[in-house]
């Protein structure tokens, strides 16, 4: 008699210290998922727990969430943390999407001519001088403004070299960028009856019928060696300064 009330407070007890393990995986608890958007990595608590790293671009799961109401704190570098209030269902999944960090430019022509500008590849319009164009959403941190002149000058269509330059964007500001400040202006004329190539630092920028001009924008400032050849012949040739927004001829 003695061994069967034994063994049944032994069962009874063994039953007992299992309940903590079965209530930490209960069916009434839930997952959290956070998916991050953004190009830096997240740190995430809920509830004030140990914070948990997510990649960006990746997404971390939180698995055994008690059901209820959660305050999920989302935090990443240079940024106000995010604080999100999720409902967790019991068995259920609650997903929490961490949107890109984007920003604003807003570009202003401070040159003397029309410009044509594109971010990263994408064209956001022909500025006139003094004119500004806003670029939209844009990611934030480093992008690429390319600036190329607009417009039509000598008998071959616009000639025109392309300028470069890196700007960065903050979460949620508009960074202003000034185009054009850099850039120059050459027209050259031909002087002879034939046709001549149009050289600048060695390099055929153009070509040129007899008697005719043409015009190169947004030339970097500075001292250029501009020359003339007809039939592999050198025929005038010349170094010219050009003064960041500067308009200048060279007629040999």
């Amino acid at each position: 008699m003695t061994r069967s009330i034994n063994r049944i407070l032994l069962t009874a007890l063994v039953a007992v210290a299992s309940l903590p393990a079965m209530a930490h995986a209960s069916a009434l608890d839930g997952t959290v998922v956070v998916e991050n958007g953004r190009h830096l990595p997240l740190n995430v608590r809920i509830d004030g727990s140990t914070p948990r790293f997510v990649a960006p671009g990746d997404r971390g799961v939180f698995r055994d969430v008690p059901n209820g109401v959660r305050v999920v704190e989302i935090a990443s570098a240079g940024v106000a943390p995010q604080i999100e209030r999720v409902q967790v269902n019991p068995g259920d999944k609650s997903v929490i999407r961490v949107a890109a960090l984007t920003g604003s430019a807003r570009f202003r022509n401070v040159g003397g001519t029309p410009l044509r500008v594109a971010v990263d590849g994408q064209f956001i319009g022909t500025l006139a001088p003094g004119e500004t164009a806003a670029s939209g959403p844009l990611l934030a941190g480093a992008h690429i403004v390319a600036v190329r002149d607009a417009g039509f000058v000598g008998h071959h269509g616009p000639i025109s070299a392309v300028s470069q330059d890196s700007f960065e964007v903050s979460p949620g500001s508009e960074t202003r960028v000034q185009v054009g400040r850099q850039s120059a202006t050459l027209e050259v004329h031909n002087p002879f009856p034939r046709r001549v190539a149009v050289m600048v630092d060695g390099r055929r920028v153009g070509a040129l019928r007899g008697r005719e001009s043409m015009t190169l924008s947004a030339q970097t400032p500075g001292a250029h060696r501009v020359a003339l050849v007809g039939h592999g012949k050198l025929l005038a040739e010349s170094t010219v300064m050009l003064r960041p927004g500067s308009f200048e001829r060279w007629r040999p």
